[in-house]
């Protein structure tokens, strides 16, 4: 809830602290502007670590009060709590960019973003990158702190080059020994720590010597591969339909296999796909998957897209697994091969679900075990039974599309589209 706040009274400072090499020296902070030494000189209440309250002593001055942010200090709930009873004006101290996985989101949440001055420092991030000369603007960046460790290496993983902020709870050394399991491109990893102080260190290893090394909780782990990265991945509605062709997110050619009786045309699951409103990041369902055309596509979206295609067919689901390893996204697509009633029973609720295979029961039991907050799109080659869809989504549509021929057009069977928006 939004703070009654009018205008700017929240200064919330990036900064780099210098510390000295000399036995129990103090750090020093360095800041992003002249004016933010005065900023802090004149707060009535300034916050923030421990090691950042020590690094601005010059400018703090008796009679001000200091909150310390922490391990064993406030949380940042009690932070906030405190702010919001504080008259005059105030700032908060945080490392590099503070809108860059920072407190601003906090902050902005509570008290408006009309009542913050932010005077960002470079990030961590950004001096990683720079001190291995490497452009970052094609990069995913994933942070370790406060989320499941596997999703943070599973999205790293999926990446061409990525930056990963570790924790004490998810070290280095860590996060390399979950990327063993996994598929990835990277030849490079870097550990860069204490960024911007006398005693930063930056130690270029590879992925396998990660797992085996003993690092800095608190760095940002580089990973990259020699070659230059494949363009971003851009939903182009809808991968060819042959047997062996060209990928449209790699070059050389990719080899995959969706058998044509198994596979829904490319031109309907371009539109099916348009009507599940893909997030960009979240968990798809892709039903009766056949050769797992559908969530694999779905999964080339955006790298925070997860998807589970569940189908009962043995065979199929190795063909699944294949394609997906054969367009580089195994690391994306999960196959879980079962009854589809039976894995409904227990799963989890998706962000989105399409339905190609199991009949109307199944379509019925996702209707009634997933909210309206869960897209839903299924595809079908008779009418009567599209018709008994549209009762329980509320929309449908037909599908005909001619495919040109040198002796003319050839049409194809009509497909019938229904969905829940």
């Amino acid at each position: 809830m939004t703070g009654q706040v009018a205008g700017k009274r929240i200064a919330v400072i990036g900064v780099t602290t210098l510390t000295s090499r000399a036995p129990g020296s103090q750090p020093v902070a360095h800041w992003p502007d002249p004016e933010c030494a005065q900023l802090v000189s004149k707060a009535v209440v300034v916050a923030g670590s421990e090691r950042l309250l020590a690094a601005a002593g010059n400018e703090i001055g008796h009679s001000q009060k200091k909150l310390f942010l922490g391990s064993g200090k406030l949380s940042l709930q009690e932070l906030l709590d405190n702010l919001a009873e504080t008259s005059g004006p105030i700032c908060v101290l945080a490392s590099g960019d503070p809108g860059f996985f920072g407190i601003v989101n906090a902050l902005s949440d509570r008290f408006g973003r009309e009542a913050l001055d932010i005077r960002p420092s470079p990030s961590s991030v950004s001096l990683a990158f720079a001190r291995l000369g490497l452009a970052w603007d094609d990069a995913t960046v994933v942070s370790a702190h406060g989320r499941p460790l596997v999703d943070a290496v599973s999205l790293a993983a999926s990446s061409r080059k990525v930056a990963i902020l570790t924790s004490p709870q998810s070290p280095p050394e860590t996060i390399g020994r979950h990327l063993a399991s996994r598929d990835h491109t990277f030849t490079n990893a870097a550990v860069c720590s204490h960024l911007g102080s006398p005693s930063e260190k930056v130690d270029v290893t590879t992925p396998k010597e990660l797992a085996f090394g003993t690092w800095e909780p608190l760095s940002v782990v580089i990973l990259w591969g020699e070659s230059s990265p494949e363009p971003r991945i851009s939903w182009q509605g809808g991968f060819p339909a042959g047997e062996t062709t060209r990928s449209i997110i790699g070059s050389p050619l990719d080899t995959y296999n969706f058998r044509g009786s198994m596979i829904t045309k490319p031109e309907v699951r371009a539109v099916a796909i348009s009507k599940l409103r893909l997030p960009r990041n979240g968990i798809v369902f892709d039903i009766g998957a056949g050769s797992g055309s559908v969530g694999i596509e779905c999964s080339s979206f955006s790298p925070g897209i997860s998807v589970v295609c569940v189908e009962k067919d043995p065979d199929s689901c190795a063909r699944i697994e294949s394609n997906a390893k054969a367009l580089g996204l195994s690391a994306r697509v999960k196959v879980v091969c079962s009854d589809a009633q039976k894995f409904l029973e227990s799963s989890g609720t998706p962000d989105a679900a399409f339905v190609g295979g199991g009949g109307m029961k199944v379509l019925e039991c996702c209707v009634s075990k997933f909210s309206q907050e869960t897209t839903l799109a299924a595809t079908f080659t008779s009418l009567e039974r599209a018709e008994l869809a549209m009762g329980l989504l509320g929309n449908m549509i037909s599908i005909g599309v001619s495919s040109a021929t040198p002796e003319g057009f050839k049409d194809n069977n009509l497909i019938y589209l229904a969905w829940r928006s």
